[in-house]
């Protein structure tokens, strides 16, 4: 999840004054992928099947420090099969830790190749940063929003968080800082409020997203654990094999709306996912650790400023500062 130093980023003011005020036409079609085709395609795999031939796909995103086989391999790849999706998982290049603007950029090509495959809308499921990521595919790829029919996030950070103010580290971390150029960029281009159906899962007790209130959208179903468990403690990585974190995203998934109802959750507050095995849970809550431990290990990604903006984001920053 991810690091900042808000005296380390370009200053709001400046960079709006040095770019010039365009019309926010920049969300009428897609910008050009930076990356080509053979990378996007490269980190796309669907076990069991080929992205394709999968004809009920569903798309996990890892969060930073992490892959898709570290956040969902013992977990949610194995849940989700049982409701009748094929899981597919992207998993960007150094473990999520580089660019989120890139990162979302195989977001965003996952979605609409494993759509195209399906012929039909597909559902996103991602955890930490890999909803960061999501998000800012939606908002900047418009052409992915008719292809998604239902998006469940688990501890999304879609306004930053205070930990990644420290204004150095990879680039993925910087980016998370509630005060970065990249959550501002975000927000001006509209990805402070949900573009599909979405359900956002988040605990009070998370040692990570805080404040918690940085995984609310604007027009999602926005579930508090603990307003169902108050006695509960879900950790960051706890709600990838937590029981009742799995209730309200199998009700989402399956729900015709594309939303879970919070009027039909139930508040079964014990036990993990049905389903899993304790070696399993016990392998899916390292996930933390594990993030920790890439990090350390990518110490040459580390930076002491933000990456630039990409000049259609930027260009959406400017227009909002105008």
């Amino acid at each position: 999840m991810r690091l900042t130093l808000a005296a380390t980023t370009v200053p709001l003011a400046a960079l709006a004054a040095a770019l010039p005020v365009v019309e926010r036409q920049f969300t009428s079609q897609d910008p050009a992928f930076t990356l080509s085709e053979d990378q996007l395609a490269s980190f796309l795999v669907c076990p069991g099947a080929t992205p394709d031939t999968v004809t009920n796909p569903i798309l996990l995103v890892p969060g930073t420090g992490s892959t898709g086989e570290d956040s969902f391999g013992q977990g949610y790849s194995k849940l989700v099969p049982e409701l009748g999706f094929q899981p597919c998982t992207t998993s960007p290049p150094n473990d999520m830790l580089g660019d989120i603007q890139e990162n979302a950029e195989y977001v965003a090509y996952a979605i609409n190749r494993l759509a195209s495959a399906a012929g039909k809308p597909i559902k996103l499921l991602g955890w930490s940063q890999g909803n960061l990521a999501t998000q800012w595919a939606l908002t900047f790829y418009p052409s992915t929003r008719s292809n998604v029919d239902g998006f469940v996030s688990l501890a999304g950070d879609f306004a930053g968080v205070a930990v990644a103010n420290i204004g150095l580290g990879a680039p993925a971390i910087i980016q998370q800082g509630s005060g970065s150029n990249f959550i501002a960029a975000l927000k001006a281009g509209g990805g402070d409020k949900v573009w599909v159906p979405t359900t956002s899962i988040r605990s009070q007790t998370d040692e990570v997203v805080q404040p918690t209130s940085s995984s609310i959208l604007p027009g999602a179903v926005n579930v508090r654990i603990q307003d169902y468990c108050p006695l509960k403690i879900v950790l960051h990585a706890t709600q990838l094999h937590d029981g009742f974190v799995y209730g309200v995203a199998k009700q989402a998934l399956l729900s015709p709306t594309g939303q879970a109802d919070p009027a039909l959750i139930e508040p079964i507050c014990d036990g993990d996912a049905p389903g899993l095995t304790l070696a399993d849970t016990l392998k899916t809550e390292t996930a933390t650790e594990d993030a920790v431990l890439a990090i350390v290990g990518n110490l040459l990604l580390t930076q002491f400023q933000e990456p630039p903006l990409q000049p259609f984001a930027a260009a959406a920053l400017a227009a909002s500062l105008a």
